[in-house]
C-alpha cells in the first residue's frame, strides 16, 4: 500500500524520504492479507448465493456516493465492456455504472497495521486489499471498534482501584436514562457471577456496560483520550461495548500503551526528508519519552489478563486453530450485525491490528459464524506473525515471554465465574458514590 503511494517506505538515495516501514514485514502482511481475503471473499460470495445482497440498499444511495448526483438515464445507461479487479486477476465485463459500482463495493475491505511497542515506529501499513483499485485507507477509516474497546473499560476500573477479582453479577439490566437499553450476552445467557479478569476473558458484555457505569464514563473517556484516541466516543452505556468510530490507527495506539506498561509512545512512520542534493529538510527525534496513561501495574495486570483472552477466553483460536504458541496477548471484536471484524495482538515488543468489512456497512455475513473478528481478522494476524516468526531478522518475536511480576500472578488467582457471588471486601476510600455502604446509610436515614 505504502509502496505505491506518495510516500516511499525504502530509502531513497537520490533525495526523497526514509520511513520506518520494514520491508519485509511490508510483504508479509500484504501476502497475509492477499491469501485471507481472496478465501474470504469467496466465503462471502458463496453465503450470499441465491439471495440478494442488495435487498433494501436503493439505486439512488449507491449512485448518489459515487458522483454526488443521481439520475434515472444513469442508472438505465448501456452497459460497456470495461476490466475490472477480481481476485483471480482483471476480467472484462459487460457493465453500466450502476453495475460497475456494485461490483466494487461487494469485496470485502481490510486495514492492517504494526508497530514497535517501545518505540512507537509503524513497521507495516496496509489501508485495503489492492490500492490500484481501492484506495481508500482503512487504516484511518473510523468504524465501531466492537469488544476491541472493553480492555480501556476494564482498565479504567483497576486505576479507579477495582480488584481484578472483584465479581460483578452477569445480570441483563434495563438503564432507564438510555431509552430503557438493554445490554445482552452474544449467548444470551445471564447469571453468576464473574470478576473482573474473567469478564473480560469471556467478553461479557453485561459485566461491561456494568464496569463502566461503576466507574464512570467520563472516567473511560479520559482515559481513551490520554491512550490516543482522538475520535468522538457517545458518552453513553453502550460505548463499553465498541459502539464509538475509531480508526484502526487509534486502536493499536491504545494497545501500545497497554503493551508499553502504561506509556504511549505517539506512532512514527517518516524518520528523514532529504531533497534531490543530499541535503536534510526534516529529521524526526530517534525516540521520545511518551505519556503515561496509567500506573504501570494495572497495566500489567491487562497485559497478564489479555495473555488469558488468547488462551483460553474469546481470542483462544490462536492457539486451538492457528497453532501461535508464541507469548502473545491480543482481543477480538465484532460488532453488530457482523458488520466489523476485529482482531489486535501483541508480543513484547511487536503490536498489530487488523480490522475487516464492507466499505458499505449494510453488507456483511448474515450470521456469527462467518461474521466474527475470530473468522474475519484473526487469520491476517495470524498468518503475519507466522510468517514473521519464520523470518531471520524476526524470528526472536517468537522466543520472547512477557515479564510479569510474582504479585501480579497471585492477584489474579481467582475464579473466572462462580454461580454464587462470593464474600468480596472494597476498601472504603474507592467506594463510589453509588456504591452499597452509601445506599445503607442512606436507607438507615430514611
Amino acid at each position: 500500500w505504502l509502496r505505491r503511494s506518495k510516500w516511499n517506505p525504502f530509502p531513497l538515495g537520490d533525495g526523497g524520504c526514509q520511513t520506518t516501514i520494514d520491508s519485509r514485514l511490508q510483504q508479509y502482511a500484504e501476502e497475509a492479507i492477499q491469501e485471507h481475503m481472496a478465501y474470504l471473499q469467496e466465503l462471502f460470495d458463496e453465503h450470499w448465493r441465491n439471495r440478494n445482497l442488495w435487498k433494501g440498499i436503493q439505486e439512488e444511495m449507491l449512485l448518489i456516493n459515487y458522483d454526488g448526483k443521481y439520475s434515472k438515464e444513469m442508472a438505465m445507461e448501456e452497459t460497456r465492456k470495461m476490466n475490472v479487479f477480481t481476485w483471480k486477476g482483471l476480467q472484462e465485463r459487460e457493465y453500466n455504472t450502476l453495475d460497475s459500482i456494485r461490483h466494487f463495493l461487494q469485496f470485502l475491505q481490510t486495514g492492517f497495521m504494526a508497530m514497535d511497542v517501545r518505540s512507537g515506529e509503524i513497521k507495516a501499513w496496509v489501508g485495503g486489499i489492492n490500492y490500484e483499485y481501492f484506495k481508500y485507507d482503512h487504516v484511518l477509516a473510523k468504524r465501531q471498534v466492537g469488544s476491541t474497546f472493553k480492555p480501556l473499560v476494564y482498565l479504567a476500573a483497576l486505576e479507579q482501584g477495582i480488584s481484578p477479582c472483584e465479581f460483578f453479577p452477569n445480570d441483563s439490566l434495563v438503564y432507564h436514562q438510555y431509552d430503557d437499553w438493554t445490554p445482552r450476552n452474544a449467548d444470551r445467557t445471564y447469571g453468576g457471577y464473574y470478576s473482573l479478569k474473567g469478564a473480560l476473558i469471556h467478553s461479557v458484555n453485561t459485566v461491561s456496560v456494568n464496569m463502566l457505569m461503576e466507574t464512570g464514563i467520563d472516567t473511560v473517556l479520559a482515559l481513551g483520550q490520554k491512550a490516543g484516541i482522538e475520535s468522538s466516543m457517545p458518552a453513553v452505556p453502550s460505548l463499553a461495548l465498541g459502539t464509538a468510530n475509531i480508526s484502526l490507527y487509534e486502536m493499536v495506539r491504545v494497545y501500545q500503551a497497554i503493551a508499553n506498561r502504561g506509556m504511549a509512545i505517539k506512532p512514527k512512520y517518516l524518520t528523514r526528508i532529504e531533497n534531490k542534493d543530499g541535503k536534510v529538510l526534516h529529521v524526526n527525534p530517534a525516540s521520545e519519552q511518551g505519556t503515561a496513561v496509567c500506573h504501570p501495574e494495572n497495566a500489567e495486570v491487562m497485559i497478564e489478563i489479555l495473555r488469558d483472552v488468547v488462551n483460553h477466553g474469546t481470542a483462544s483460536a490462536l492457539r486451538n486453530e492457528h497453532r501461535i504458541i508464541a507469548d502473545v496477548a491480543g482481543k477480538t471484536g465484532t460488532t453488530q450485525n457482523h458488520t466489523d471484524g476485529w482482531f489486535i495482538g501483541f508480543t513484547p515488543s511487536l503490536v498489530a491490528g487488523v480490522w475487516v468489512g464492507g466499505d458499505l456497512q449494510n453488507l456483511h455475513f448474515r450470521s456469527l459464524e462467518y461474521g466474527q473478528g475470530s473468522v474475519m481478522a484473526m487469520p491476517i494476524w495470524s498468518n503475519f506473525m507466522k510468517r514473521a516468526f519464520s523470518d531471520d531478522i524476526w524470528d526472536y518475536l517468537q522466543d520472547e515471554e512477557f515479564e510479569i511480576s510474582e504479585s501480579i500472578k497471585n492477584m489474579l488467582t481467582c475464579d473466572d465465574f462462580r454461580k454464587r457471588r462470593p464474600f468480596q471486601f472494597r476498601p472504603f476510600k474507592k467506594l463510589k458514590e453509588k456504591s452499597l455502604l452509601k445506599r445503607l446509610f442512606k436507607r438507615k436515614k430514611e
